[in-house]
């Protein structure tokens, strides 16, 4: 199949009768006084003629040549086209109109045999071999009609500077698969949408040819083509690594992904988001094959990343429009930033952050998992390492279910006393487990066990990537079993605007949760997990 453009004049001869008037010349010739006389059969009054026009005349009497000629007007000059001197196949010639355009008029004259009297007849005619102004546009190519709202549909526009019947066709592989007719005026534009579809099912994948002809009244013809592409299938884009991860305070990170696709030009961009919000992204338009993307782990303002849970993301584009987005894969910033104690936030409007501590109880784990789930809440989990371990598939549903895990050191063990390098190695298993489990890790968030903590305690937290310890002002006690009720007002009396609550994986604590969760919001309190109350708090 051919593809691209071309445009061609087609002189081409059709016979079609118009309105117009003849001259007076125009009327069979009458017959002399021997008897002889001469009629144009054609071309026929006030027909359009281009290009070779066959001419043709009958004659009555005896007759030895027909001349035929052509002038402008009927007062001539006259210019001669041939002479027929035989008779027996008919008086015939063909007339070249090549290069005039404009009026004409052709003429037939009849010669006896016996005494050389002459008999004419003659006809007006249009000529035009004015080649028109003929373009084909095919836009945009290649395109998807997959429905998706991007390039769904092609658009075959059509401009002639003459009048004429316009024929497009579709092609693949020279075989006309469909056809569009439309008339047009001189100098009119004509549109065409074609969604990819043939007989109501879309087209295979591939290249087609589509070819318009105009046919103007004289029958002279044009024809021009253009390449189209359908294409529905997205570039195919697999991660192959995130380096250096985890990220301390390299200047650079190298994420290495393959793309493939029919395109040789493929804009990529790479999306950067923490657990709440997206950090940055960059574009870079690359070729199929494996590639790399540089990206320095930095906000826009040029600081640091804060240490914590990252996930990146590509979406390749193609020229088709059609889009492949790769699923987030997770990487992390573990380095050493000094260590701040929390227990309740301010500025942070009407929010409120669930907290559940220990996740030694794997059937309330589930439980209140379940319950955030309906309720379309986030929360975060303060899980010891040895927990985790235990547990490993009720971490993966924490993780999926988009909450927060923190640390709340290996074996819950008393941290106070200890030397930082102690502590630091209790909250580097943490984080070690849970990423090796559910690729999430418990940085920045850190929970003394107990709530007890000291110098020492906090140059680790720091030192490992977790300078958030966050305490609480809202603790109902429930590790005491005081009852369903008694949890549920605790809690909601308790809690104010920025207030972290504390809760632990208990039977008692997941039976209460739904009614936790009604009475705070019926409060207007809205429950939310810790990177969500932090960064409404205006901290990352």
């Amino acid at each position: 199949m051919h593809r691209g453009w071309r445009g061609t004049a087609l002189a081409a001869v059709a016979v079609q009768t118009l309105s117009f008037a003849a001259v007076d010349l125009a009327r069979p010739a009458p017959a002399s006084a021997t008897g002889h006389g001469v009629t144009i059969i054609a071309p026929a009054a006030g027909q359009a003629v281009s290009g070779t026009v066959p001419v043709e005349a009958s004659t009555i009497g005896t007759v030895t040549s027909v001349e035929f000629d052509w002038a402008v007007s009927s007062s001539g000059p006259w210019i001669p086209i041939a002479t027929d001197t035989v008779a027996e196949d008919g008086w015939t010639t063909s007339w070249n109109t090549a290069p005039y355009t404009g009026p004409a008029v052709v003429r037939a004259t009849a010669v006896e045999a016996v005494t050389g009297d002459r008999r004419e007849h003659a006809v007006d005619v249009t000529v035009d071999n004015t080649i028109a102004t003929f373009d084909l546009d095919v836009s945009p190519t290649p395109f998807s009609p997959n429905g998706d709202g991007r390039k769904d549909k092609t658009h075959i526009t059509i401009s002639t500077s003459e009048p004429g019947e316009i024929l497009v066709e579709l092609l693949d592989d020279e075989a006309v698969i469909r056809t569009w007719e439309r008339t047009a005026g001189p100098g009119e534009t004509v549109e065409i949408s074609w969604n990819g579809k043939v007989e109501a099912k879309t087209v295979a994948n591939g290249g087609y040819d589509v070819r318009a002809t105009l046919t103007e009244p004289s029958g002279l013809q044009q024809e021009a083509s253009h390449g189209v592409i359908v294409d529905t299938k997205a570039p195919t884009t697999k991660w192959r690594s995130i380096k250096p991860e985890p990220i301390s305070n390299q200047p650079m990170m190298r994420f290495k992904f393959t793309v493939a696709d029919r395109a040789n030009d493929l804009p990529v961009t790479l999306v950067v988001r923490d657990r709440v919000a997206k950090v940055d992204e960059k574009d870079k338009v690359v070729s199929p094959g494996a590639r790399t993307i540089r990206w320095p782990p930095r906000y826009p303002n040029g600081k640091l990343l804060f240490p914590g849970q990252y996930e990146a993301r590509l979406i390749a584009h193609d020229d088709a429009g059609n889009v492949r987005r790769t699923k987030w894969k997770p990487w992390r910033v573990i380095r050493s930033v000094k260590a701040r104690v929390f227990t309740r936030l301010g500025g942070t409007g009407r929010k409120v952050a669930l907290t559940f501590d220990d996740c030694h109880f794997g059937g309330a784990w589930g439980d209140i998992l379940d319950t955030l789930a309906a309720r379309g809440v986030d929360a975060t989990f303060f899980c010891p390492g040895q927990m985790m371990a235990v547990h490993p598939g009720l971490v993966r549903r924490t993780d999926n279910g988009g909450h927060t895990i923190a640390s709340h050191a290996w074996d819950h063990a008393l941290l106070t006393g200890h030397s930082s390098s102690y502590t630091a190695s209790r909250l580097r298993d943490d984080a070690r487990v849970a990423w090796q489990i559910a690729r999430q890790t418990t940085a920045p968030f850190f929970r003394p066990p107990y709530g007890a903590y000291d110098a020492a305690v906090r140059a680790a937290a720091g030192a490992t990537g977790h300078p958030r310890v966050v305490l609480w002002d809202v603790d109902p006690r429930d590790w005491e079993a005081p009852g369903r009720a008694a949890i549920v007002s605790r809690v909601v009396s308790q809690a104010r605007p920025g207030s972290i609550i504390l809760l632990h994986t208990l039977p008692q604590t997941a039976a209460a949760l739904p009614a936790i969760i009604t009475g705070l919001r019926a409060r207007n309190l809205n429950p939310v997990d810790l990177p969500n109350l932090f960064r409404a708090a205006g901290m990352r």
